[in-house]
């Protein structure tokens, strides 16, 4: 190390500050601040390598510097200098060569170690797999075992079914011949009578006998709606069956796949109990369109009862309205007559029966010579001079939800159908 003393002089201009500094602007880590003196000398000290040359200029506070200035060695002294920089620099190599390589050696022994540690743990690997295979092997080939016991319980099963859908069908046969039985009677009863013969027969009836029709009709609506509730039930065991039965055709297909061992004669009997399942599912539709066809005519049938009762509630007003003060007849009474024969109880009962369920009446029961005016029991449109035969024309051609009676004459058909089965849901 060379202690070198760099002595300056500053022209007038300059007035020395306590921040001014000699050195260089990137080696402001060895400068000494300037001691400033009366006769503008100062000196610093820095420390530099011998084969670094001194270039130094005098820096005030504001980074305004001065010309630089340096000190050089003669070349012969820095060769030697060049040369044991240059070995030292050899030697550090090499030592971080060694350590280097040290450090190499210790990482491929380390990886040499995973590399056992991996091999040993895949040979378990295979090991277990091995046992695993063989266990999987025995439960396919207890599994092929068992499956011809479960094929013949899907027969069976299939077979049950088989017996419950006859069973249903003939229910639903013998319901449809009730069906049959009570339509003809109830346009039979619908036929019209001339308004004298409704108001002789009116006035020697009797609430009982009029009540008649009404628990009647009520009885046979409640036992088709015991006969429909007992359809319903045995057509949803039918289909939990059904879908039992296919989930166990499910399970059978993934079976066999996951073997891959199926056989010519196993895939013929899986598509002959799917044909079966088909067929099952498409007479299980049958049945549940025909429940619900029996289920609507049941609905008209309510319907058809409750405009009975408004029509015998209507009735019992006009007849108390008649014997507070009677409608005097142009023709004479048959009752105030002794030489008319009295009408039977059967005459009366045909009588008032055929005209409370068709919920019309006449516009003037006073005169039997006036046009007849019929009201649609639907729109509650009146229509006059019309017969009965075209009320039911026109009454017929309205589309009427059997569940709460909505008009749907204006809504398409996809609609329509929506509407219904959202009051089933």
């Amino acid at each position: 190390m060379l202690l070198v003393i760099c002595c300056s002089s500053l022209t007038a201009t300059i007035k020395p500050k306590p921040r001014d500094w000699v050195g260089w602007r990137t080696t402001r880590d060895t400068f000494v601040w300037v001691e400033p003196s009366l006769d503008l000398i100062g000196q610093d000290l820095h420390t530099k390598d011998s084969a670094e040359f001194y270039q130094l200029c005098y820096v005030d506070s504001n980074d305004h510097s001065s010309t630089p200035f340096c000190f050089k060695t003669p070349k012969h002294r820095l060769q030697p200098l060049v040369r044991g920089r240059k070995k030292e620099e050899l030697v550090m190599e090499l030592e971080r060569l060694k350590e280097q390589n040290e450090t190499l050696r210790s990482v491929l022994k380390e990886q040499q170690q995973e590399i056992d540690r991996l091999k040993v743990l895949l040979n378990v690997q295979n090991l277990q797999q091995n046992v695993q295979y063989g266990t999987n092997l025995q439960n396919v080939q207890y599994s092929l075992t068992t499956f011809p016991e479960k094929y013949e319980r899907a027969l069976i099963k299939i077979q049950q079914l088989k017996k419950e859908q006859e069973e249903l069908k003939g229910k639903v046969e013998v319901q449809s011949v009730e069906i049959a039985q009570l339509t003809p009677r109830l346009k039979s009863e619908q036929e019209t009578h001339r308004l004298k013969d409704y108001i002789q027969l009116l006035q020697v009836s009797t609430l009982s006998r009029t009540c008649w029709p009404i628990h009647s009709t009520s009885w046979n609506l409640q036992e088709a709606r015991t006969q429909l509730h007992q359809e319903r039930q045995a057509s949803n065991n039918t289909c939990r069956c059904a879908e039992k039965a296919e989930r166990e055709l499910g399970e059978v297909y993934e079976r066999m796949e996951s073997t891959s061992m199926t056989s010519a004669q196993t895939k013929q009997k899986s598509s002959k109990l799917e044909m079966q399942l088909l067929e099952l599912r498409r007479i299980i539709e049958e049945k549940e369109n025909i429940a619900e066809m029996a289920k609507v005519e049941n609905e008209e049938l309510s319907r058809e009862n409750q405009d009975l009762k408004r029509d015998i509630e209507r009735l019992r007003k006009e007849f108390a309205d008649l014997q507070a003060a009677p409608v005097p007849l142009e023709h004479p009474s048959p009752i105030g007559s002794p030489t008319d024969p009295t009408p039977t109880e059967e005459q009366q009962l045909d009588v008032l029966s055929a005209c409370l369920p068709s919920g019309n009446h006449y516009e003037t029961p006073g005169n039997p010579n006036s046009p007849l005016s019929l009201q649609c029991r639907h729109c509650h449109e009146w229509f006059p001079g019309i017969t009965q035969d075209e009320l039911e024309l026109h009454q017929d051609s309205h589309c009427v939800c059997p569940y709460c009676n909505l008009i749907c004459d204006g809504m398409e058909q996809t609609i329509f159908e929506d509407h219904v089965f959202s009051h089933e849901v």
